[in-house]
């Protein structure tokens, strides 16, 4: 953690009242609450990823099948954070969450069409979708404390 994001050795305790008024901070409040918006589309995509593999025209796949493209979509967010973190030294971390969001969002628009399709491409787009969906997350981190108060750094 860079010297930036530590507390003052004597900032007064954290307040429940103090955290929440954090959120009157405009910068602060839209990185916070895109941040939560990232976790639930994040954690949805990962909770039906298996559904959605299943669905995507495999005829009967196997067990074995299935379980590996689910380890490959989800684990391909490893590229779309080093990517999105490669990117961020030549942008502002909100373009490279606004990048992010938007290719998240094509792909979960896509990807119902997708099942009339050969099954590689509906796997195809599940795996740009399982790098896209991850590729924010650390911009969120990185605007959110960049907006925090220091007082209430590491409780907001």
């Amino acid at each position: 953690m860079g010297s930036q994001l530590k507390r003052r050795h004597d900032a007064p305790p954290l307040q429940f009242g103090r955290l929440i008024a954090a959120f009157s901070i405009a910068e602060f409040r839209a990185s916070a609450l895109g941040y939560f918006g990232h976790m639930s589309e994040l954690y949805a995509l990962w909770t039906l990823v298996l559904a959605l593999i299943v669905l995507s025209c495999l005829e009967t796949p196997a067990t074995s099948q299935v379980s590996g493209f689910a380890f490959l979509i989800i684990g391909i967010g490893v590229v779309g954070c080093v990517l999105g973190g490669w990117w961020r030294h030549g942008v502002v971390s909100a373009r490279v969450t606004t990048l992010a969001l938007a290719v998240s969002a094509l792909c979960c628009a896509l990807y119902p069409f997708s099942n009339e399709s050969p099954a590689w491409i509906s796997i195809f787009l599940l795996l740009i979708w399982g790098a896209a969906v991850v590729a924010d997350s650390s911009q969120f981190s990185a605007l959110s404390a960049a907006a925090c108060p220091p007082e209430v750094m590491g409780g907001a």
